[in-house]
């Protein structure tokens, strides 16, 4: 993934992450999605499965919705086939019908002659009892079905909504969130850590308060919540001082989101600093008003190998030769443990970087460490 690339998905990821704490629109969101992909449309909704009723309607450039929520969604292949399958997941046309069932199907036909559009990358975010988020792109009646690179970049951003629709369900709960007590008791694999206006550390939810006593990520010194990887905690410790040096004690700018390598290659951390859209009382009569996001994730490699198939088409022999490569270094060591010729997997690498558009092997593994943030 290019630095281009990465910056443009690093932005979308913020604008999900601004809609779940209240400082942006959802709308936003889904057009910032849809114009990384280069898409026509896209939509974010709710979904009840026993009724069908749908609500939180946020779409960008979706004619006729409401003959789409009272109509056309009760034919539409692409629900059928996510309501029969378990979240999460991904799916574009082509898993849910034909080419040639789509040139005769009632519901293409009306989502080309009203909204100029056919095929689309969707999922099925999270389930909340009875109720399922579902987010997608559209794209244009006349072009290709989504390429490889938008199904990597949608894996991508779905694992970011997903956890900013869990804050913004929280932040939206029946009981006003006068206090942090139904942040901590969250259940999330976001690391949840709130802050003063100066930025001293005062709690976290349970996955947080796990990472901070695992300590070999996340440290406090002097009350301040530190990074171990030196160079990312001076990029932490910038903010912090951009945010001290503001007299008004407000966060008006945004800052970029940090990526924290680890000596584990399968662990990865992504930090993000934002002002809460209000002030939240916590134990002890303490208020923080700032929120460290902390994402971290240990890479399933069967997961990854599933994806390696799934999003560039390699076999599962050629999978498996690059998580012996991530493990080993040496093409040579990863063919002795494979028990294959050497020359055989010098063929299946060439295979690799042809599937996947890497050039060398260290290209290869920032594409699996990407891939390992997304399981």
């Amino acid at each position: 993934m290019t630095g281009g690339r990465l910056s443009k998905i690093e932005s979308v990821a913020q604008s999900v992450f601004e809609a779940g704490i209240g400082q942006s629109s959802w709308t936003n969101a889904v057009r910032d999605m849809v114009a990384l992909h280069n898409g026509a449309g896209g939509a974010l909704f709710q979904m009840n499965r026993k009724t069908l009723q749908i609500s939180e309607w946020h779409s960008v450039n979706l004619n006729d919705t409401e003959e789409y929520i009272e109509e056309m969604n009760a034919i539409n292949p692409r629900m059928h086939h996510s309501l029969a399958n378990d979240a999460p997941h991904i799916i574009t046309d082509l898993d849910c019908i034909s080419r040639e069932e789509m040139a005769r199907h009632e519901f293409y036909r009306w989502l080309e002659t009203r909204c100029h559009m056919q095929y689309f990358i969707g999922t099925r975010l999270m389930d909340t009892g009875d109720t399922s988020t579902f987010m997608s792109v559209e794209f244009e009646a006349g072009e290709a079905s989504p390429h490889r690179q938008n199904l990597e970049d949608f894996r991508v951003i779905s694992t970011h909504c997903a956890n900013a629709k869990r804050l913004a369900m929280a932040r939206n709960a029946e009981k006003p969130l006068a206090d942090l007590d139904s942040f901590l008791a969250q259940k999330s694999s976001t690391a949840l850590f709130f802050l003063d206006n100066k930025c001293r550390f005062f709690f976290a939810n349970p996955a947080g308060e796990s990472l901070l006593s695992n300590g070999q990520l996340l440290a406090l010194a002097d009350g301040f919540l530190t990074l171990v990887h030196k160079a990312s905690q001076e990029k932490l410790a910038a903010i912090y001082q951009s945010v001290q040096d503001d007299e008004t004690g407000l966060i008006t700018q945004l800052f970029r989101p940090i990526f924290v390598p680890s000596s584990n290659p399968k662990f990865t951390m992504l930090v993000r600093f934002m002002r809460l859209p209000h002030v939240l009382r916590g134990p002890g009569n303490k208020w923080s008003s700032i929120c460290l996001f902390v994402q971290t994730t240990t890479g399933n490699d069967d997961e990854i190998k599933s994806l390696l198939v799934d999003t560039f088409g390699l076999t599962g022999r050629e999978a498996e030769l690059v998580m012996m490569l991530r493990e080993n270094g040496t093409i040579a060591e990863a063919a002795a443990t494979l028990g294959i010729a050497h020359n055989t997997a010098r063929v299946h690498l060439q295979r690799v970087f042809k599937k996947t558009g890497a050039g060398t092997q260290a290209d290869l593994a920032v594409i699996v460490e990407r891939l390992s943030t997304w399981v």
